[in-house]
């Protein structure tokens, strides 16, 4: 706070150009005493009131004062959020190319109209944490979880520190927060859709230190803690903590130690595995990975041996036998649905999404876009030569459990079989009671995409289904062609498989060593996109020219190329981690309608 401060530079929270941040205001006489940095005030924007949040205060301003107007009123008379938070927040935005305005929008809570009055209440600081670290633990069985978690928050409470326990999935949150609201632990949830009355009131008592324990998912990473807090991420390789459908795309676990650094707070990281971006900072630091407890008796079955003896079946001999014995199998299969694609046995027809550029999956009673979920009612003949002999290719859900209807019997109670939708669902249970069989039926439909996370992908599902494991007595079987990859022996040894991986990264210029940024280009004519996504490249590559170390990728389409309705295309440019600045200029400078998802988690 500046009693000598004219003028305040305001964020205003609304969608704007890339380039456009911060504009001057004048602070009118009777708020120079009270205003501070991070409080929302209303100022006129383009003839009309808009909320935006105090950035800078300072004594003079660059703009005419004729042209410079003044801020109408202070929403909130206390900050919704810190100087130093608030400075964090808007160089993440940044780092992630986005308009400060439409990331701070996102991120701090509407203030309520009823709540503008409030009186002004002190904020304390808390404790700071001498030393504020980033360390991972492994969590190689599910009901650890609970376990550790358990003890963290009894010990946090009783040293009266503050945790943000963070999950990837909603209900895994709900369910958690249940559990121990249940057995009279004290925690509080966030869920992502709060009303904007509740989420205000919930972020002052948080910042207040009043609530001990907050839950959320990633949504509440933006509730700003006391200091010398705990930030616990659960489960670092679930995909959710990347949000690459809509504005703004950013990933949970990159910005995190940003935002922990802004209130000197420390990070613990659980999961089966690590991300191998937190494996390979962890070898910087030389951290030591902690090993699992028991060692899984991986067996891998050759499936070109259950082919060649004339067996069609998803499910060999091998793993039928263990199925019988077992009292409580999990089995994972890749897709749902009975078969990947359904063609016409005559003249070869592929039935296809009308809005996407994408084969149907086939189901029981009909066929669904694997896309944008669109049903179809399941043909009676083919629209071209009308022949109503179909074959179907690929292995689902609904193949593998009619073939184990038949080979099974009233044993089919005792297996579980689904996709990833079952695997989270398990994951989401606090008490999942653990299988005795874990098997892969489908492995080498998740080998060989042209993604460069693909492996690393995998890796993370081989884990998750083996923390389902009873004991070291369980049996983890994995169905593929290929026996020799190393990645099947990723729950036995990490080190060997992150190293060997780590290793074609540096070679093929990939993260962690180098960064990448993927351009999106979208419109209903594909003319269009790709005329823009061609003119972008060439301005991209006249304008970078002098910086051998960024790397600009052609125009490539999208895989599906269309999407409900709409084509896409993309540009990728991979640069070292120092050339950021060089890269920010130039794309700050590309039209708004280009959408920039930066450290992208698909390259496809």
């Amino acid at each position: 706070m500046s009693e000598n401060a004219r003028y305040a530079e305001v964020i205003p929270l609304l969608r704007l150009p890339r380039s456009r941040t911060a504009f001057d205001y004048r602070i009118p006489e009777p708020l120079r005493a009270t205003l501070r940095i991070g409080m929302i005030v209303t100022i006129p924007f383009r003839k009309r009131p808009v909320a935006g949040v105090i950035f800078k205060l300072k004594t003079n301003s660059d703009v005419s004062s004729t042209r410079i107007a003044e801020i109408i009123r202070i929403d909130d008379p206390e900050p919704i959020v810190t100087a130093p938070f608030l400075e964090t927040l808007c160089a993440i935005a940044k780092n992630l190319c986005l308009a400060p305005g439409l990331f701070l929008r996102g991120a701090l809570p509407e203030v309520p109209r009823h709540l503008r009055r409030l009186d002004p209440r002190l904020i304390p600081t808390g404790d700071r944490a001498s030393t504020p670290t980033d360390t991972f633990i492994t969590i190689p069985h599910r009901d650890l979880l609970k376990t550790y978690l358990a003890n963290t928050i009894t010990e946090s409470i009783a040293h009266k520190k503050t945790l943000l326990i963070l999950f990837p999935l909603r209900e895994q949150a709900e369910n958690f927060a249940r559990y121990f609201t249940e057995n009279k632990i004290p925690v509080s949830y966030a869920p992502a859709d709060l009303g904007k009355i509740a989420q205000y009131a919930l972020g002052k008592q948080f910042e207040r230190g009043e609530i001990p324990v907050l839950m959320g998912t990633r949504s509440a990473l933006f509730f700003e803690p006391p200091h010398g807090s705990t930030y616990i991420l659960v489960d670092e390789t679930a995909p959710e903590w990347k949000q690459e459908d809509i504005n703004p795309r950013y990933d949970a676990r990159l910005i995190l130690p940003l935002i922990a650094r802004a209130t000197n707070s420390s990070v613990i990281r659980l999961g089966t595995l690590p991300t191998l971006n937190t494996y390979h900072k962890l070898q910087i630091t030389n951290y030591e990975l902690p090993v699992t407890s028991y060692q899984l008796r991986v067996t891998i079955l050759n499936l070109k041996n259950h082919w060649r003896s004339g067996n069609r079946t998803s499910i060999t001999d091998e793993l039928l036998s263990a199925l019988k014995e077992s009292s409580r199998a999990l089995l994972f299969v890749a897709r749902v649905g009975r078969a990947t694609t359904l063609r016409c046995h005559d003249c070869y027809y592929l039935w296809r999404c009308a809005t996407c550029d994408v084969a149907l999956a086939a189901h029981r009673t009909n066929l669904r876009c694997p896309t944008c979920r669109a049903l179809s009612p399941m043909p009676l003949d083919c629209p071209t030569c009308h022949s109503a002999h179909f074959i179907s290719h690929g292995v689902g859900v609904e193949r593998v459990e009619d073939e184990l209807r038949d080979a099974l019997g009233d044993a089919m109670r005792n297996v579980e079989i689904g996709s990833v939708g079952l695997i989270n669902n398990l994951k989401s249970n606090v008490a999942t009671p653990p299988f005795d069989l874990v098997a892969i039926v489908d492995a080498d439909s998740m080998l060989f995409r042209p993604d460069f996370k693909s492996t690393e992908k995998l890796s993370s599902l081989l884990a998750d289904c083996a923390s389902f494991a009873n004991n070291e007595y369980t049996r983890f079987i994995i169905q593929t062609s290929f026996t020799e990859l190393p990645v099947w022996n990723v729950t036995r040894d990490q080190s060997a498989f992150f190293d060997a991986e780590l290793e074609d990264r540096k070679t093929l210029h990939y993260p962690p060593f180098y960064r990448m940024a993927k351009l999106i280009f979208q419109d209903k004519n594909p003319t269009i996109v790709e005329k823009q996504a061609h003119t972008v490249f060439t301005k991209l590559r006249e304008t970078l020219k002098d910086n051998p170390t960024i790397e600009i990728s052609t125009p490539y389409r999208a895989a599906p190329f269309v999407v409900r309705g709409r084509a896409r295309m993309y540009i990728v440019l991979r640069f070292r981690h120092d050339a950021i600045s060089h890269i920010e200029p130039t794309l700050a400078t590309l039209p708004d309608d280009i959408i920039i998802d930066l450290d992208p988690a698909s390259l496809l």
